[in-house]
């Protein structure tokens, strides 16, 4: 795969879309801007986002937490609900 296409796959895992649904809503300059923000800031790692997810809720568990691992995500835990900054706190919160 080019780099361009790993590049449009990473961030439709980091936005929750799909790489066809960027194709058709992304202009040019925003494609670049989203680039530029990868080279500096980088974008989130999904996979180690659900790791970490797993190993939380997996403790959570053991301590009677009910909540499945993609509630740890903020990014996939509130579905079209942007996340509030207490949201995330709350799922990363063991014991809730």
């Amino acid at each position: 795969m080019s780099e361009p296409r790993l590049f449009m796959h990473r961030l439709a895992l980091s936005l929750g879309r799909t790489v066809g649904e960027l194709f058709a809503s992304l202009s040019v300059s925003e494609l670049g801007d989203w680039m530029q923000f990868d080279t500096q800031a980088g974008l989130p790692d999904i996979a180690a986002q659900w790791q970490r997810a797993v190993g939380i809720a997996t403790t959570a568990a053991s301590h009677g937490g009910t909540l499945e691992a993609k509630d740890y995500i903020p990014v996939l835990a509130w579905d079209s609900k942007p996340a509030t900054a207490q949201d995330i706190a709350e799922a990363f919160t063991i014991g809730r």
